[in-house]
């Protein structure tokens, strides 16, 4: 998983809080920041980890 941190300026303060990801197996998650609770983005990112794991894992 790679993560770049983008900062805005002051003419950007206003566009949505969004947070990307990209995975190693190439998948990209676009994530509203503004709607969606911590938990509930730890629940979205690690769904998608531990199907890499399990795929891992059986090719292994």
């Amino acid at each position: 998983m790679s993560i770049d941190v983008e900062l805005l300026n002051r003419d950007q303060a206003h566009m949505p809080a969004v947070l990307q990801l990209k995975f190693k197996d190439g998948k990209e998650m676009a994530l509203d920041l503004e709607k969606m609770k911590i938990r509930d983005i730890q629940a979205e990112v690690d769904r998608h980890s531990r199907v890499l794991k399990r795929g891992e894992e059986l090719n292994g």
